[in-house]
């Protein structure tokens, strides 16, 4: 009776673990399915006697990158503000106009995904028949590489210390394979950017939205590269220059 008893403990218990294993993986699956996932976060209608407004996201929700669609009538953006859950504020680089049905560009938030409390915009008046509103958009998903074999898409594309008598350095990339994102890390001091620039082997060139300062130790987001996967032949920095007690170095990643 003992013996019978034992065996159906073993046995529920490697039920048990066979059902966490299930969920865990299907918990997975269901983030994997949902990476890059679009939200829609909010609508404000334009009052036309203003020319000023705000959405409101009341979602607990981190984003990484956000987007603005507009209806009802052309909107000429002068100026757009993310404010955040924790007191920070981002001025977002919008200044087009945006046609009926149309969309702005998908536009990275910095650092980390980030909790939005609200946006706010600015705009030129003009004459509507009707008023037009605009639909908040953000996009969900990590920012950051996850790193180790865990995720063979990610690959070293090089390292170059800074030199500090220079505000300019460049990453070489010895490699022929096609990237869809880069990401930068910094090691042994602060880097403030002013400017990256991928050069593609096509000839063209494309400037990455980085123009923020990346602690020791900090990564970047990650960013898209424009169009499918490209063969980048160099990449380009620009930074502040600063009082290093060493020279720091910057790696740079790319996501196949």
């Amino acid at each position: 009776m003992n013996s019978q008893r034992l065996i159906c403990s073993v046995g529920s218990l490697l039920l048990l673990v066979s059902l966490a294993a299930v969920s865990a993986a299907q918990g997975r699956d269901y983030d994997r399915r949902n990476e890059g996932r679009w939200q829609q976060l909010g609508r404000s209608h334009v009052d036309g006697r203003n020319d000023h407004d705000r959405i409101v996201v009341n979602n607990g929700e981190w984003f990484r990158s956000l987007q603005l669609e507009v209806r009802g009538g052309a909107i000429e953006f002068q100026r757009v503000v993310v404010h955040f859950d924790n007191g920070g504020d981002h001025t977002l680089d919008i200044r087009d106009r945006i046609p009926d049905g149309g969309r702005t560009r998908e536009i990275d938030l910095p650092g980390e995904r980030r909790r939005i409390r609200s946006v706010e915009f600015w705009y030129s008046k003009a004459g509507w028949r009707s008023r037009p509103y605009v639909n908040l958009y953000g996009r969900t998903g990590s920012s950051f590489v996850s790193g180790g074999p865990d995720d063979p898409r990610w690959e070293h594309l090089g390292q170059v210390t800074v030199d500090g008598r220079n505000d300019h350095d460049r990453i070489v990339v010895h490699n022929g394979e096609g990237y869809r994102a880069l990401q930068l890390g910094v090691k042994g001091g602060a880097i403030e950017f002013q400017r990256v620039l991928v050069h593609f082997e096509n000839g063209n060139d494309t400037d990455l939205p980085v123009r923020e300062r990346i602690e020791e130790g900090g990564k970047t987001r990650v960013i898209d590269l424009p169009g499918e996967r490209r063969r980048i032949r160099s990449i380009e920095f620009w930074y502040s220059k600063e009082t290093w007690r060493s020279r720091p170095y910057v790696n740079v990643w790319g996501l196949r």
